[in-house]
């Protein structure tokens, strides 16, 4: 085991906690049973109750687990990202799933739970003490054809990759609401305005709330829900999102090298005698280098923090874990700072040192207050990033509409350009969290003029 491995510290992934989850591995006409222990991607450390213990991957976990019906309303047991662990592969949560969508009579498209059919078979004959007579086993297939026949003809009819697009979106907002207590045919316009504004907290784009929006339409179309559902109070999250996230664009700038090192020169200063809560400037340009140095997008940088657990400083480096990256499938990953070599002076390594001395905790992209007020308990949101690098850039020479180009992105487009042409792609892809180097080609900005040159070639 690592001594890194970051889930003996922070202790599940999805559906599985370290340390007490519960599977049950058939082996032969008996079970074994165990406690999952530990976990090194991909593979899962289980200890069985007889003492043996054995190394299991994601797939037999997620089909092996024990997990009780009655915890789809545990919000503890909530988790966002799907990739790892698709909740409806587990037999349990699909069970507590279906218990709550029949309590509430909702429906959801028929393949969206997997072997939810099948659950509800055995769950029918559980509770009715006997078989489902063959009149009321025509009657359901019957009623069911209808109803999706009725759809199509009434226009709700939606394309495969559509509805499959829709489906996370959905399961994810209708667990979130039952974990948290409230209905969901048709969920409370309050309930849904406070799921949004979670997804605002969690996401930090605009992305994931439309999508839930869409989602949460689509079920209320379905399912005959009041019209206007979606409006007033569930509008307040969405139209905010689209505020804070409109400097968000498909291709950012990206920051040059050069331009870092001026910020950090202009801006990462300590001001002797100045309160640390005073500090803005010099917490801007540290924030902005370091995301440079870790190829981040925003919502890496806004995950790092100098907490026990979360940093480990050494001689040489500096090392920041981030909980959740998108290139990763969600799973966390640690992220490296090295002492420049040759005697280069600290760089942002020397900074980040001294703050981590100075500070021992605290986010690394702090809240700052309209009148310059420091907050390292909390997050800088996106919209206040975007302001500050441009008003950076603003501040070391650039026009204030070349400034616009530059957004969350453009730390990492710029650290990837920068070092394209220096590294070799596995290089930069591990520093970036990502496994498929071709990643590259969609954030090095410089390759816009190799694909001139293919134009150029053509000759037209």
């Amino acid at each position: 085991m690592k001594e890194s491995a970051p889930l003996l510290t922070f202790g599940d992934v999805g559906l599985v906690r370290i340390g007490s989850s519960r599977v049950a591995v058939f082996a032969g006409i008996s079970a074994l049973h165990g406690t999952v222990i530990a976990w090194e991607d991909p593979l899962f450390t289980v200890r069985f109750d007889d003492g043996t213990s054995i190394l299991l991957n994601a797939k037999v976990i997620v089909e092996s687990l024990v997990f009780d019906p009655a915890e789809v309303c545990d919000p503890t047991r909530f988790y966002y990202g799907f990739e790892r662990f698709h909740p409806a592969a587990v037999g349990g949560w699909r069970q507590g799933m279906l218990l709550v969508l029949r309590a509430e009579g909702l429906e959801l498209p028929p393949d969206w739970l997997g072997d939810a059919a099948a659950d509800a078979a055995a769950n029918g004959h559980a509770a009715g003490g006997g078989s489902v007579p063959a009149i009321t086993i025509f009657r359901e297939h019957e009623a069911r054809r209808l109803e999706e026949l009725a759809r199509v003809l009434g226009g709700e009819a939606r394309a495969a990759r559509t509805m499959r697009g829709l489906r996370n979106p959905a399961l994810k907002a209708l667990w979130w609401l039952a974990s948290r207590g409230h209905g969901i045919n048709p969920p409370p316009p309050a309930a849904i305005r406070l799921y949004l504004t979670f997804l605002v907290d969690l996401r930090a784009c605009k992305g994931a709330v439309d999508t839930a929006s869409q989602a949460l339409s689509f079920l209320a179309r379905s399912n005959s829900w009041p019209t206007g559902l979606m409006d007033g109070a569930a509008r307040i999250p969405i139209d905010a999102a689209r505020r804070m996230f409109r400097a968000q664009t498909k291709k950012t700038h990206g920051l040059r090298r050069e331009d870092v090192a001026r910020i950090l020169k202009s801006f990462a200063v300590y001001l002797p005698g100045v309160p640390d809560r005073r500090q803005w400037a010099h917490a801007v340009g540290v924030a902005i280098g370091t995301g440079y140095m870790v190829f981040a997008r925003f919502d890496d940088l806004r995950q790092m923090c100098f907490d026990d657990g979360h940093c480990v400083l050494e001689a040489d480096h500096i090392s920041f874990y981030v909980e959740t990256r998108k290139n990763a499938q969600f799973q966390g990953s640690w992220v490296t700072i090295a002492r420049p070599a040759g005697g280069a002076g600290p760089g942002v390594f020397g900074l980040l040192r001294e703050l981590k001395m100075r500070l021992g905790s605290g986010f690394v992209l702090p809240s700052i207050s309209a009148d310059g007020v420091v907050d390292r308990s909390r997050q800088m949101p996106y919209d206040a990033f975007v302001l500050h690098l441009r008003n950076a850039l603003i501040h070391i020479g650039f026009d204030a509409a070349d400034a616009e180009h530059f957004a969350g992105h453009s730390m990492r487009s710029g650290a990837a350009t920068a070092t394209a042409n220096e590294l070799p792609p596995h290089l930069i892809s591990l520093a970036a969290g990502v496994k498929d180097i071709n990643w590259i080609l969609t954030y090095h900005r410089a390759s816009i003029g190799d694909r001139m040159r293919v134009s150029w070639a053509l000759g037209l």
